[in-house]
Order: C-alpha cells, then structure tokens, then sequence
C-alpha cells in the first residue's frame, strides 16, 4: 500500500483510474519517452503523464495492482468492489500512513488530498500550464483552475518577478532602438 500512495503521489492518479487492468501499464512515445495514459473515468477525457525514473523503479517494484480491477474497457465501474477496494486503502492512509509521515494537516490525507497535492506542485513548484496541468489530470482547463490553482506566495512572486524583468528587458531593448534611431 506504501507503494501505491507513491505511485498516486507521483502521478495525480485519482483512485477509481487504479481500478483499471491497465492502470499502470507504460507506454513509449516517439519523443518524449514513456508515459501512463489512458482516459479518466470521471470526464472521459484524456490523461498522460510522464514516467520518471522514479515513477518507472515504483511501478516496477510494486508489480501489479494489489486488488482486482473494478473498472472495465468501458469505463464502467463496479462501485460495489471499488467501495470496498477504497475502504480498505482509505483505512490504511489514515492508520498507519498518516502515523508513519507526521501528517498533521488540517484535510484528511486520502488519494485526492495526493492528487490536489500532485497539481499544485506542478502548477506552483514547476510552473506548468493549466492546459498541461489539465492533461496530466484527465481534466478540462476550467476544473484545474477552480479546484487546484490556488498558487501560493512564492509562485505569485516568481511569476510577478519574470513578467516584470521581460518588460523591463523590452523597455530598454525599445529605448536602445529609439537611441540609435536618434544618433544616426
């Protein structure tokens, strides 16, 4: 179960896409290496999300999903055994993980509280689109943006601090000109 909470912390995977034979199954991409993609059960959309070394030696270890699936090629799911799949998951986060790590947040650690987690870091930490973002998620740009962009501080500040030196760059690349258009 440890291996999972990683692999879901690493990923932005919702539970119910863990339900899938082939969750976790990579694939190679002509470009950009290997990635886990698939359509999310909630909104049908697409997901892809990059394999890092670390995500690769998890899944590897882990081997394959510790419960039998509960979502089929359709995309229907079985909410009975997905109900007691999470139970069982959900028991184990607030038990023993949440023991184990010192979590003392004010919010529950559950999957989703790993996937809210998983889309500020790569909004804030990284500063990725919202459209990238979106896609890793399965979700449209709107979503992202009213559920996981709550930029912090520190990302407000770096943005404001990039937008401002590019303007100030053009500033003086402007001036430069008209100087040189005035000495000639």
């Amino acid at each position: 179960m440890r291996l999972l909470t990683l692999i879901i912390a690493y990923t932005g995977l919702s539970f119910v896409e863990l339900g899938k034979a082939d969750a976790l199954n990579m694939e190679n991409t002509i470009t950009a290496g290997k990635v886990l993609s698939g359509r999310r059960v909630k909104t049908n959309q697409v997901y892809t999300i990059p394999v890092t070394p670390e995500l690769e030696a998890l899944i590897k270890e882990m081997g394959s999903l510790p419960w039998q699936p509960f979502v089929d090629e359709n995309l229907n799911v079985d909410y009975k055994k997905k109900d007691c799949t999470y139970q069982v998951f959900s028991k184990y986060m607030k038990r023993v993980l949440t023991e184990e790590i010192g979590w003392d947040e004010d919010h529950t650690l559950t999957p989703h509280r790993l996937r809210h987690t998983f889309a500020m870091r790569q909004l804030n930490h990284f500063g990725f689109s919202l459209m990238v973002v979106s896609r890793m998620l399965g979700d449209n740009e709107d979503t992202v943006r009213k559920n996981y962009a709550d930029h912090d501080d520190d990302a407000i500040s770096k943005a404001f601090n990039e937008e401002m030196a590019r303007f100030n760059k053009r500033q003086q690349e402007e001036d430069d000109d008209l100087e040189s258009e005035v000495a000639v």
